[in-house]
């Protein structure tokens, strides 16, 4: 048996105690998340949110879930309402520019990844979800400025320094995009 079976286990007995507890509902959805159980995960989200209609983070984990499994409308409302119960949480604003920049809606994408930085400037993936919807709409200097954001916050982030050593390479930036590739690949 797993970590993520015990979880669930361990969590199944909290309900027995405390049925009504909103938190056990949304770490029992974490957990089936985690294993791929997206369908039930998405049901105890729910159920998380039946009982605290206000909690944040099970909003965006169910948008997460539904996105996942290929339902964007479903999503999109999720996010939206999770902004709606508490605009102060950057995850939110974060996973709507993805299922913008998914659907190409690059400026609402945009808008969206400032609003997450916004909330936690120093976020490795806001940063460079927003260089790679700069790139897009061709705004290639602002994209190189936040793609560098982006390392500068994981100098671990390999697709970041990978995306920026294309931009770097397409404005003839050789010895440039070279050390990206390069740090890119250590």
């Amino acid at each position: 048996m797993g970590y993520l079976d015990l979880a669930v286990r361990e969590l199944m007995k909290g309900l027995n105690l405390f049925p009504d507890d909103p938190d056990l509902y949304f770490f029992l959805g974490v957990a089936h998340d985690e294993k791929g159980a997206r369908e039930r995960a998405i049901e105890y989200y729910q159920h998380c949110l039946e009982l605290q209609p206000d909690h944040g983070e099970a909003r965006c984990n169910l948008g997460a879930a539904l996105q996942a499994l290929g339902r964007p409308a479903e999503a999109r409302a999720a996010y939206e309402e999770a902004v709606r119960h508490n605009g102060s949480l950057p995850e939110a604003h974060f996973n709507l520019g993805t299922l913008y920049f998914d659907q190409q809606d690059f400026p609402r994408a945009e808008a969206e990844f400032r609003q997450a930085l916004l909330l936690r400037a120093d976020e490795a993936q806001a940063h460079y979800w927003l260089g790679l919807t700069l790139a897009q709409a061709g705004r290639v200097d602002e994209a190189a400025v936040e793609l560098t954001a982006a390392v500068g916050a994981d100098p671990r982030f390999a697709d970041a320094y990978f995306n920026l050593g294309v931009l770097l390479d397409n404005q003839g930036l050789k010895d440039d995009a070279l050390e990206a590739y390069t740090t890119c690949l250590d």
